[in-house]
């Protein structure tokens, strides 16, 4: 595979130019071509495609509820003897930025 890249660089470029969008095409169309043939399989990709998704999402949403909560921990941490909190720095590096 490797020799054929090498023999042929520019045939091999315009081919992969051509077939990943190509592949990407017909995956993005497949529900409406292959629901007429074959509609059980389409509903399996769907309810995949919908299951993939929805653990993404509550994933992130985990993910920022944890960093939340991370957050808010360590805003109630003290700086080095100072009584300021990580809350009231942010707040002076906001107003000393917008000044």
């Amino acid at each position: 595979m490797k020799r054929i890249f090498e023999q042929y660089p520019e045939k091999t470029h315009r081919a992969l130019e051509i077939l990943l969008p190509a592949i990407t095409w017909g995956v993005i169309t497949m529900p409406f071509w292959l629901s007429f043939w074959h509609p059980a399989m389409v509903a399996y990709f769907v309810i995949g495609f919908d299951v993939y998704w929805f653990y993404k999402s509550a994933t992130l949403a985990i993910n920022a509820l944890r960093s939340y909560l991370t957050l808010s921990a360590h805003v109630k941490v003290f700086l080095v003897g100072k009584k300021f909190t990580m809350l009231l720095l942010f707040q002076n590096i906001k107003n000393h930025y917008q000044s």
